[in-house]
């Protein structure tokens, strides 16, 4: 009985340490008087190791690591690479807000450049000020560039449009004629379809008369064949020899 209960509490220590994760040290005596302990049987002074201690220790390692705190580690990995990217987009968008405004503000002083320029040649009277870019506000894009256009079309009008109108004539004549050639060669294909399509129906009809016609002289000598002499007879099978024979060549 005594080396029952021995066995069986050295079974619930080994499975306690097992499902712990932990490691102990375990070995000789220690072991059958931890064996006691777990199973709440006092080691007896007869038994050896009745005076010994046992001690436990923790290994903490990766893989003992729980499912919350594996959780927990990679949503702040995954925090930290988003945090990285917004920031790497957010002076990505800085960056080139700035280029563009460089740019607009060099353009805008290019303009002014050339409208003082061309008001200072004498080509027209230059405006009271110069043609404030869109970008401020003022106006939008559409008006802007419809104003520009209209001022162009104003000053240029004669040099603009004469190229543009002579090019615009002969893309005319060009398609003009393209749509003639194209009618003319849809025509006389109709056409040639047309007779080809006639001399088919025509031949099919002479064929049939020709056809009936056999047809109905056959029945005059076979009555006459059945009614008259022998030169008939022969005329007769002569005649059908031939239509047959014909018959077969065509």
């Amino acid at each position: 009985m005594h080396r029952k209960c021995r066995q069986l509490a050295l079974a619930t220590v080994f499975v306690s340490a097992i499902t712990a994760g932990g490691a102990a040290v375990l070995s000789g005596p220690a072991l059958a008087t931890d064996g006691y302990a777990a199973a709440g049987i006092g080691p007896q002074e007869s038994e050896p190791g009745g005076a010994q201690t046992i001690s436990y220790f923790e290994m903490e390692s990766p893989s003992m690591m729980t499912a919350e705190e594996a959780q927990a580690q990679m949503q702040s990995v995954v925090d930290q690479a988003r945090a990285e990217r917004d920031r790497i987009r957010a002076q990505g968008r800085a960056d080139r807000d700035r280029i563009r405004a460089q740019a607009r503000a060099e353009r805008d002083r290019i303009r002014a450049s050339e409208w003082e320029s061309s008001g200072s040649a004498g080509s027209d009277p230059p405006a009271a000020d110069p043609p404030a870019s869109y970008h401020d506000g003022s106006r939008t894009r559409s008006e802007y560039r419809s104003e520009r256009y209209r001022e162009r079309a104003v000053s240029y009008r004669t040099v603009r449009t004469a190229p543009v109108r002579y090019r615009m004539s002969e893309r005319l004549s060009e398609l003009r004629t393209r749509e003639s050639a194209r009618t003319a060669r849809v025509a006389k294909r109709v056409d040639e379809r047309r007779s080809r399509l006639v001399e088919r129906v025509s031949g099919r009809r002479d064929r049939l008369v020709k056809r009936v016609e056999s047809r109905r002289s056959e029945r005059v000598r076979e009555t006459a064949y059945r009614g008259g002499g022998g030169v008939e007879q022969r005329q007769f099978k002569s005649v059908r020899y031939e239509r047959r024979s014909s018959f077969r060549t065509h």
